[in-house]
């Protein structure tokens, strides 16, 4: 997959987007994402919650993006954010892309960090 000039934003604009995009759909199908199923259950975090984490995403979360997703089914570059939750008391793995020309988030990923060696 070659990253598209109009996917190659600046992590400033990522984070921008992440902000302030309303549209945000998870992947917690617990077949293809167990580890996002499992950690959202765990937790009992709702699409709300997630939303809500995704929309407090600032670029000191920033840890990597624009790059290459390895599962190319949609063939967008993925953004990837580890951020610490207070309520929950742990440091979390994001990873999503931008679709639908960056007005819906897709989250990929969404993990406790660490458990992202195979994403």
């Amino acid at each position: 997959m070659v990253i598209e000039p109009e996917d190659n934003i600046s992590k400033q604009e990522a984070v921008k987007l992440c902000q302030t995009v309303k549209t945000i759909e998870i992947a917690k199908d617990p077949d293809s994402r167990p580890k996002n199923a499992a950690f959202l259950t765990r937790f009992e975090l709702f699409d709300e919650d997630v939303r809500d984490i995704i929309h407090s995403i600032t670029l000191s979360d920033y840890r990597a993006g624009p790059e290459e997703d390895k599962n190319p089914s949609l063939k967008r570059p993925v953004w990837k954010f580890v951020k610490y939750i207070n309520s929950i008391g742990i440091e979390i793995y994001i990873k999503i892309k931008f679709i639908n020309n960056k007005h819906k988030i897709y989250v990929v990923s969404i993990h406790e960090e660490g458990l992202h060696d195979e994403d």
